[in-house]
């Protein structure tokens, strides 16, 4: 990688890390991850806590690499999981750049493709991200698909496999689109030795999933959900089912495919053969995952379909709208017909902004994103009239992006849900209660906070709203977290029965307390009570 590349891919990295899609830790899925990887390495903990006691880690080495650095380095789990997020974001932005430089674009045309779609975008419908906030297994596995992506189109089909083999082990799902069109460009080269590469990683996942130790849960592959279970999942994890997503999602799916379509076109005298398998191929794979989700989960009611979450493929319809676009636009601006440039530039823009390409639109999104395009199509004119002068406005246009998204379009793509109040009563608890006693938040219904709680503290919760997204895995694990749920939360238990349930410790926020009872424990935000 040449110097000025390579400078280019840590500035984004940092971009996209510090400054805007963002990142999170302990706000979303982490709060299960991070409590299952300690559990894994100290299986004293979280004895009583269902959610974390059967870790469904078996199919991925996110656990085994992240649990041995820890090992390894003495670093706690966030260092680890972060530093890994951060080295495979640049792999990512790396392989958007490849896809850029495989269209014939120059170095700094293709870096700014490359940090255009690096804004990142919420894939509305399935709910993934095109740049993960948390440093999960899916959010590792994208990045290297992206780079096996762009290596692929450079005819470098060996580090190809090996990108997207080491991506099929951190989570073989997000790999499964690229697989198929990458099979097609193999079998169309007759060249099949880049396959060892993958034959390899499945041997070694399938040895680690047999090793692992047996606190490792393995899922259930090929049952039939049962009515009860598939009520839960649409209850808790509605993402799956391609009949619950709104309406207007149909709307906005087929303009973006359009746009990938309409794109290609544009786009044909640059495109080779690979270009066609690759684009139309995973264009093709992400159209066709929802009405394959729609048939085996919600026909078939498949088990497997909830974990594999095949709709989630349509990351690559929108990923392929905002990287084609911005390469029309640039292909439109060789020609000089600018008014086509700027509307091409209309679409990278306006789906970190809005989500949807639909109306409407406010004043303000509809402002930022013309003057982002604007801005776009005047670098973009720049370098071609004048090179020597690209790179200052290219960046300029660049940068514009990252900060003007959130300051002047209030774009947060997710809460703050770290306090001070929290990280408290979590550090209290880890260091003044047994490792075996369970905690329970009863006012919390679909609060994230107990989720911070059970990483930071290292203690059981009975039950949360975050821990009910285990519904998608085991049939016994979602009745027993609907009927805590139900019991505890929907409805007011007394002391006497919660400690029954084997609670030993309610938190409340200070709106809730106990008056005239002495709490255990209380800070600016939160008490807590003994059962008993």
């Amino acid at each position: 990688m040449q110097p000025a590349v390579a400078a280019f891919v840590l500035i984004v990295t940092a971009l996209t890390y510090f400054v805007f899609p963002g990142h999170t830790y302990l706000q979303q899925d982490t709060q299960i991850y991070v409590p299952m990887l300690e559990k894994l390495e100290d299986p004293a903990l979280f004895v009583n806590d269902p959610v974390v006691a059967r870790p469904h880690l078996s199919w991925t080495l996110y656990d085994e690499v992240t649990v041995g650095a820890r090992r390894l380095t003495g670093l706690d789990f966030r260092s680890i999981l972060t530093a890994q997020q951060l080295a495979l974001r640049a792999f990512g932005v790396w392989g958007v750049f490849l896809i850029g430089t495989s269209l014939g674009f120059t170095r700094r045309l293709s870096m700014f493709v490359s940090g255009v779609f690096s804004l990142g975008v919420m894939v509305l419908g399935p709910q993934v991200l095109t740049i993960e906030y948390e440093p999960v297994p899916r959010g590792f596995a994208l990045p290297l698909v992206l780079c096996a992506i762009g290596l692929a189109l450079h005819g470098r089909n060996r580090a190809a496999s090996l990108a997207a083999t080491a991506a099929m082990l951190y989570h073989a799902p997000t790999t499964a689109a690229f697989w198929l069109v990458f099979a097609v460009l193999l079998w169309r080269a007759r060249e099949w030795k880049p396959l060892a590469i993958p034959a390899l990683g499945l041997a070694l996942l399938v040895a680690f999933s047999r090793l692992q130790p047996g606190l490792a849960e393995r899922q259930p592959l090929f049952a039939i959900v049962s009515p009860a279970v598939e009520a839960l999942q649409k209850m808790r994890a509605a993402y799956n089912f391609v009949s619950l997503w709104p309406r207007e999602l149909t709307v906005h799916y087929t303009s973006l495919a359009g746009v990938c379509v309409l794109a290609l076109w544009r786009l044909r005298s640059r495109l080779s053969v690979t270009h066609w398998i690759v684009f139309a191929g995973l264009l093709g794979a992400g159209v066709l995952s929802a009405p394959f989700s729609l048939a085996t989960l919600e026909g078939l009611r498949w088990s497997l379909i909830p974990q594999f979450q095949p709709a989630r493929a349509m990351l690559f319809v929108t990923s392929l709208g905002i990287i084609l676009a911005a390469a029309a636009a640039i292909h439109a601006a060789a020609g000089r017909n600018y008014a086509e440039t700027f509307a091409w530039m209309l679409i990278p823009f306006l789906l970190p902004v809005h989500k949807l390409l639909t109306p409407p639109y406010t004043v303000t999104e509809a402002l930022l994103v013309a003057g982002l395009a604007a801005a776009a199509t005047a670098a973009i004119s720049v370098h071609m009239l004048s090179p020597r002068r690209a790179a200052a406005a290219l960046a300029m246009a660049g940068l514009a992006a990252y900060f003007a998204i959130p300051l002047i379009g209030g774009i947060q793509n997710y809460p703050a849900l770290w306090n001070p109040n929290i990280v408290g009563v979590a550090e209290w608890a880890r260091a003044y209660t047994s490792r075996d006693a369970v905690f329970l938040f009863p006012k919390s219904l679909k609060d994230l906070h107990p989720g911070i709680f059970r990483a930071e503290s290292r203690r059981a919760v009975y039950v949360d709203w975050k821990g009910g997204g285990q519904v998608n895995y085991f049939e016994d694990l979602a009745l027993e977290w609907h009927a805590r749920w139900k019991a505890v939360i929907l409805r007011e238990a007394s002391d006497a029965e919660l400690a029954a349930r084997g609670v030993d410790y309610i938190i409340v926020e200070l709106k809730d307390i106990r008056h005239g009872v002495l709490p255990v424990y209380s800070n600016a935000g939160y008490a807590v009570y003994p059962t008993h």
